[in-house]
């Protein structure tokens, strides 16, 4: 039996041969390039349908992952990226109290009115310093600008003798007081310079400032605007003094220290001012 499977595998194997190596093996062999290209086109189909299913979860992932990021930007991050811009702080001296006061488009009168509203709703304790910071577009205006915004007659390159920061506030005279003891803080970039710069502009200030002040313009204080100011001491310190008819101090600006200058109406905020430069006072 075996010998006879032996000779029909041989006699088919030969014929085959015969036939393929004959005329009549055309079919045969057509037949066989035939199959051999078929099993190369599957190989071939199936080496692109990998491809492109390799691509497909490529372009799905990335697809999924813009999605994602859209969606952060414009949900999630969209609080974050309207809200207000908190001022950074700025003080020259500690205080107890600070509050950033927007002036975008405001007038001269009303900066003034809504400083001074500030300064009479305060909480801060008798004795306290409250800083007022005015802002634009929630960021602490400059002093140059602030020079602007009083229409002042002082210009840039008087300015310029004095730092860019500078602080407003008041010394609170507690609850129900109806204000503080106002008080504007400047630094100066030389003491030699800003003597002559200050005596300029006192010649103005009281129109400038006389509103951040309280001061009740009328005709019966119209004489300050012309009233020439006097020399003084204020707690041992140099200073020039703006002084009514009756002898009280309107207005006067201190210099404090060889890089400090006061304006104030008070006294006691000129020596609570001192004090807390003296000892370097800085909020943690």
């Amino acid at each position: 039996m075996d010998n006879l499977k032996s000779k029909n595998i041989e006699t088919y194997t030969t014929d085959m041969v015969k036939a393929i190596g004959s005329n009549q093996g055309g079919i045969v062999k057509k037949l066989i390039q035939e199959d051999e290209d078929r099993r190369l086109g599957k190989k071939s189909v199936i080496n692109k349908s990998k491809k492109n299913m390799f691509f497909l979860v490529m372009g799905l992932v990335l697809f999924f992952s813009g999605c994602m990021v859209l969606f952060y930007f414009i949900f999630l991050d969209k609080g974050q990226n309207t809200a207000p811009v908190v001022p950074l702080k700025v003080g020259l001296i500690y205080t107890d109290q600070d509050v950033f006061q927007p002036v975008d488009g405001l007038t001269k009168e009303n900066i003034a009115k809504s400083f001074f509203n500030q300064i009479k709703s305060t909480n801060v304790k008798t004795g306290g310093v409250e800083g007022v910071y005015l802002t634009e577009s929630n960021v602490p205006i400059s002093l140059q600008r602030f020079i602007s915004l009083l229409k002042s007659e002082l210009d840039q390159i008087h300015t310029s003798i004095f730092n860019e920061r500078f602080m407003m506030g008041a010394m609170s005279k507690g609850s129900g007081s109806n204000g503080g003891n106002f008080f504007i803080l400047l630094g100066t970039r030389s003491f030699d310079d800003v003597f002559p710069v200050m005596k300029i502009w006192e010649r103005k200030m009281f129109r400038d400032l006389s509103l951040l002040f309280g001061v009740s313009l009328s005709p019966e204080t119209n004489y300050l605007f012309n009233k020439d100011w006097e020399d003084g001491v204020i707690q041992n310190k140099n200073a020039r003094i703006l002084k009514d008819e009756a002898g009280n101090t309107v207005l006067s600006y201190v210099f404090i220290t060889n890089r400090n200058v006061l304006i104030t109406n008070s006294e006691m905020a000129t020596k609570e001012i001192m004090f807390r430069l003296a000892t370097g006072q800085v909020k943690k």
